[in-house]
């Protein structure tokens, strides 16, 4: 076929999370949001993306919760791992790629994490490709 090839947009999740520790969660989300998406995108599609994400993967309570950092508690290592995770599929990735997305989480913490990464590998409607680096899994 003669149609043009179309590069896979491709999602980044690096071992470190850098989030702002200022914002909370929605305004973290949605930032991204308005950052990587193209400025065609109506904000309402924009907020409306955002929900849905927090809604489809279960942080729809942290909301309004900020992210925090070390001298100021937030939101778990756990959850902060999972925001990342979502910060990167507001641009709707083909390809998500993690570095070790369950390095420095207790058990529970990373089952959460693999379990995210599994319904986003298996969403029935929009299946992402999911490539992650994990080194001695428990």
């Amino acid at each position: 076929s003669d149609a043009p090839s179309v590069s896979p947009r491709v999602g980044f999740v690096p071992q470190q999370d850098v989030l702002p520790p200022m914002l909370t969660v929605h305004e973290a989300l949605l930032f991204a949001a308005r950052l990587r998406l193209p400025e065609g995108v109506p904000d309402s599609e924009k907020h409306a993306r955002v929900d849905d994400i927090m809604d489809r993967l279960g942080i729809a309570h942290l909301r309004d919760v900020r992210i925090g950092d070390g001298e100021k508690r937030g939101i778990s290592g756990g959850e902060m791992r999972r925001v990342s995770i979502r910060l990167e599929l507001v641009s709707k990735p083909d390809v998500l790629i993690l570095d070790e997305p369950t390095s420095g989480l207790d058990s529970v913490s990373a089952s959460k994490v693999a379990k995210v990464l599994h319904a986003l590998a298996h969403d029935p409607d929009n299946p992402t490709a999911v490539i992650a680096s994990i080194h001695q899994p428990r």
